[in-house]
């Protein structure tokens, strides 16, 4: 039982919730050397870099209910 953030209703008991993603973020991470150790099996360590890349993040989900998850799937 939750409150849709979209209608504002109260759903039923055991009620699925569903999470929607309103906004993202694009975030760059950057290199880091000697980030990762392996060890391989001799019984040596080797330290190697994290090559850092790029991804994004959530900035703002909301929960909504089953007759409002309509409005924001696209199909």
């Amino acid at each position: 039982m939750f409150i849709c953030q979209s209608c504002g209703n109260a759903t039923a008991p055991n009620t699925r919730c569903n999470k929607i993603v309103i906004q993202e973020k694009v975030v760059i991470h950057p290199f880091r050397a000697r980030a990762n150790r392996i060890r391989f099996t001799d019984g040596r360590w080797e330290d190697t870099p994290d090559m850092g890349g790029k991804g994004s993040q959530i900035v703002r989900e909301i929960s909504v209910c089953v007759n409002c998850i309509d409005k924001y799937t696209k199909k």
